[in-house]
């Protein structure tokens, strides 16, 4: 009777098994998976300008607009609108979204919705930042990407972990 009751368990454990697979792979297409991806970017500034507070002159906003080619594992270009402001530490302290229209290696088409913050230290010219997918705003095969920058300084080698 224990010998029967062993491989009764034993069955309904690997259908069980064997369901959840199915069921995990199938009904959501495959499964999402992350990749490390080595890209190159150029940018194009586009415009900007300077907002300045009425009522105290120093505190100012700054805009900017940049066009970005990727190539290598993200191909493809993107449109960016961001702000910055000059901090008490000397740096300008940045935010913007970019749009993305391309491809991902191992992803495939679509576009992404981009985040991004930064620091510029104008004495030195020095960018450091990280930028992140939002997640579930692209579009085709890039509507449920997600992940963003690994690397946080310019002179680095840009690399993403993106899962998708």
């Amino acid at each position: 009777m224990h010998t029967r009751l062993r491989r009764l368990v034993v069955v309904t454990l690997g259908t069980i098994a064997l369901t959840l697979s199915t069921t995990t792979a199938g009904a959501d297409g495959p499964a999402h998976r992350q990749h490390r991806l080595s890209y190159t970017v150029s940018e194009q500034r586009g415009g900007g300008g300077v907002d300045c507070d009425p009522t105290t002159p120093s505190r100012c906003i700054f805009s900017f607009q940049v066009l970005w080619t990727y190539s290598g594992e993200m191909t493809g270009t993107s449109y960016s609108s961001g702000t910055a402001s000059l901090g008490s530490d000397g740096l300008y302290h940045a935010v913007a979204i970019e749009r993305f229209s391309g491809s991902v290696a191992g992803c495939g088409d679509g576009t992404l919705i981009i985040r991004q913050t930064g620091e510029l230290d104008p004495t030195t010219g020095e960018f450091t930042g990280s930028w992140t997918i939002v997640a579930d705003a692209g579009t085709g095969d890039l509507s449920h990407a997600s992940g963003g920058s690994v690397n946080g300084s310019a002179r680095d080698e840009p690399v993403a972990m993106i899962r998708c």
